[in-house]
């Protein structure tokens, strides 16, 4: 069922892709910030017999690298978090950090940007766990999505952003144990540019 999952929600993604109209290739070029909400798809069963389930909440800055004429860009972006765990169905623990990662980014159509990036940074976690020492560790992700247009000429662009996610929590070896917790996760969010 999981996979079935997967599959069902990169066909969202690139189904999304195919609804690009008309803009100014610029759109690659501004700053833009936004809120996006994680879901896990597929889960970590940890040892204690408990499926490891945090709910992504996050904020976003994007920062273009160059400023540019063509259909692509890289872009750095910043994503403060807090995010409540549930082991099995059950509130129990809480990770809160923040990443940095680098983007690709590239204009489908003229309304809709296609993604993809990686991104790592400190987060501290609250579980007590025989996988992975509680406390500092380092949030490693693997991302790509796409961003489609949603608003009208006369206003900033707004955007809706779906992203599929690849997420591995450890500390490097700074404390045992330290075998990690991987977990992917569909993304939902608006992106508002600057």
């Amino acid at each position: 069922m999981k996979i079935l999952n997967i599959y069902i929600l990169t066909g969202l993604f690139l189904f999304s892709t195919l609804i690009a109209v008309s803009q100014e290739k610029n759109i690659l070029n501004k700053e833009s910030f936004g809120f996006n909400i994680g879901l896990p798809v597929v889960s970590e069963s940890l040892s204690e017999d408990v499926y490891y389930n945090p709910i992504l909440i996050m904020g976003y800055y994007n920062i273009p690298l160059m400023q540019t004429n063509t259909k692509h860009n890289f872009s750095v972006g910043i994503e403060p978090q807090i995010n409540p765990v549930f082991l099995d169905n059950n509130l129990n623990d809480l990770e809160f950090g923040c990443n940095v990662g680098l983007y690709y980014l590239h204009l489908i159509g003229q309304k809709s940007i296609w993604y993809a990036g990686i991104g790592s940074g400190p987060h501290f976690i609250t579980v007590n766990a025989a996988m992975q020492a509680t406390g500092f560790i380092f949030s490693d992700n693997f991302m790509t999505g796409t961003r489609i247009f949603l608003t009208g000429k006369n206003e900033k662009p707004l955007y809706l952003n779906l992203q599929f996610r690849f997420r591995h929590i450890s500390n490097a070896n700074l404390s045992e144990p330290n075998i990690g917790i991987d977990g992917f996760f569909a993304v939902f969010g608006i992106v508002k540019e600057i």
